[in-house]
């Protein structure tokens, strides 16, 4: 069953949703196409100074307004376990970004 909020979540709550929105500089360093379905593996500097990397998987058509999927690995894996579901989905016509996350190893 979908979890579904009503009403507004409470202030005492609401903290933990607040950032101050940080400019974040990508670089894409490889590109790859698959049927339907384009990548690119980006480079970027994490909250923390972390040079760290993502993919992002979308429909060789692209228009805006494709709904948005991120997937997030397990604490001991990596960007790419979850590449080949990112892809199914990008066919489907979703964007799909799949981030490295340092912290977890």
């Amino acid at each position: 069953m979908p979890f579904v909020v009503l009403g507004q979540v409470p202030d005492s709550l609401s903290r933990i949703f607040r950032y101050t929105p940080q400019k974040i500089s990508f670089t894409t360093d490889s590109t790859f196409a698959q049927g339907k379905v384009e990548g690119e593996r980006l480079t970027y500097v994490s909250t923390n100074s972390f040079v760290t990397s993502a993919y992002i998987t979308y429909p060789t058509v692209y228009k805006p307004g494709h709904p948005l999927i991120i997937f997030q690995h397990w604490g001991e894996g990596d960007k790419s376990e979850f590449l080949e579901e990112a892809k199914g989905f990008s066919e489907k016509g979703f964007v799909c970004i799949l981030p490295d996350g340092p912290w977890l190893c």
